[in-house]
């Protein structure tokens, strides 16, 4: 429902996909479904699922108006007459009901039929700025002109901010949405993406102003009071999160990056460890434990954290870097290639990095061929993504290894 209210409908389609399948008879789920799949043009599908909904609550008009208009874009104008029709018979002042059977008529051919419905919808809402822009349209091709151009000037008078909305609880709950905790907590993640730190941060705190108690607030403003250079605010953060919920994962992690950076290295260690036991698959925990156990001389268990990084997340780059590079240290060359080959997709501007390790990998295995390839490769991304001193240091390894070449 969120991301519908942010206009995210691919995604929210996904979402409420999921809540139908838990539960098939609820309303709320095969309508909201029904409203998205029209709306990114999965009109068979939503034809079915507003079908479902009607079938659980019959009567409910906004749904009923729904699945005239998507069962006339399916070209099935005598069903979209049908649900019409029935809506009339309940409530002759329903006006869109009017309008969809006009332009059934429409669809058929017969427009002085279609003309007389959006007559009529005109009459039942005289605001109606669609209906009149239809009718003036009907009655241009019957040659009334004057008469079409007094509909047209009501329809530009208006447009269609004034057509009917029939009264529809289930779509405002939605909408509310916009203005609550939850959204401004959407605004911060949609703002840290986008590199405006302190938006985010204004949008967090009114989130959990409005709701104290949201704990996945307090879990962004831990990274971005650190990131914002606000330590005695990210410690302030984290005990807030803690406090609500201390079986959540992601502000142990969170804290644990913060600490890491102002050189915390004992606390960091056990807020990754606090992750790892509230989500014992959550990788990065894993990896970043690793860095920490390894800094420390803990080699094997650094070399068990990294690989259980990549166990849960099998294209963690980041931690086939970090293996690989450990065991190219303990001159393990050939397991070092595999786990540095794996980190080359994406291209990224990490990629000449890591290409930069392998080729010192290969070097160390005596392949010289394939050292100088990646070298090569290495500098030239290097260069094309800015990183002047990389590059630098890319050539100087390439020109030892051309020299060590040179002696075999």
């Amino acid at each position: 429902m969120l991301l519908h209210a942010f206009e995210k409908i691919e995604s929210a389609e996904i979402f409420y996909r999921r809540a139908r399948y838990f539960a098939p008879q609820n309303f709320d789920w095969a309508y909201y479904l029904g409203l998205v799949q029209s709306l990114i043009g999965e009109n068979e599908a939503a034809a079915a699922n507003l079908r479902e909904a009607l079938r659980i609550d019959p009567g409910y008009v906004p749904a009923r108006l729904k699945m005239a208009e998507v069962l006339l874009i399916l070209g099935r104008p005598d069903e979209s007459r049908g649900v019409s029709e029935g809506i009339l018979k309940d409530d002759p002042q329903v006006a869109p009901a009017y309008y969809w059977l006009g332009r059934v008529e429409a669809a058929n051919g017969r427009v002085a039929q279609a003309r007389q419905w959006y007559l009529k919808a005109c009459q039942v809402w005289p605001t109606y700025g669609t209906a009149h822009y239809a009718l003036a349209l009907t009655l241009e091709k019957s040659g009334e002109t004057a008469e079409a151009e007094r509909h047209l000037a009501v329809y530009q008078k208006y447009q269609a901010n004034s057509d009917p909305q029939p009264e529809d609880p289930k779509l405002e709950a939605v909408r509310a949405l916009d203005n609550s905790a939850l959204a401004h907590l959407m605004k911060s993640v949609d703002l840290e993406k986008a590199g405006q730190a302190q938006q985010a941060i204004a949008e967090d705190e009114e989130a959990v102003r409005q709701d104290p108690k949201l704990v996945q607030a307090y879990a962004n403003l831990i990274s971005l009071y650190a990131r914002a250079d606000e330590p005695e605010e990210a410690e302030q953060a984290y005990r807030s999160a803690v406090a609500i919920n201390p079986n959540l994962s992601q502000p142990h992690y969170d804290y644990g990056v913060f600490l890491v950076s102002v050189g915390r290295f004992t606390d960091a260690e056990a807020a990754f460890r606090k992750a790892i036991a509230a989500s014992p698959h959550y990788a990065e925990a894993h990896s970043n434990l690793g860095a920490l156990l390894e800094r420390r001389g803990k080699t094997e268990q650094a070399v068990k954290e990294y690989q259980a990084a990549i166990d849960d997340k099998a294209n963690f780059r980041q931690a086939h870097f970090q293996l690989g590079r450990l065991f190219l240290m303990q001159r393990k060359t050939p397991e070092a290639i595999a786990h540095l080959r794996q980190t080359l997709a994406p291209e990224d501007s990490s990629t000449p990095r890591f290409r930069y390790a392998l080729g010192i990998a290969y070097a160390e295995a005596n392949d010289f061929a394939n050292a100088t390839q990646n070298l090569q490769q290495a500098a030239t991304e290097a260069d094309a993504s800015g990183q002047e001193q990389l590059a630098a240091q890319i050539r100087g390894a390439l020109n030892q290894v051309e020299r060590r070449a040179g002696t075999k």
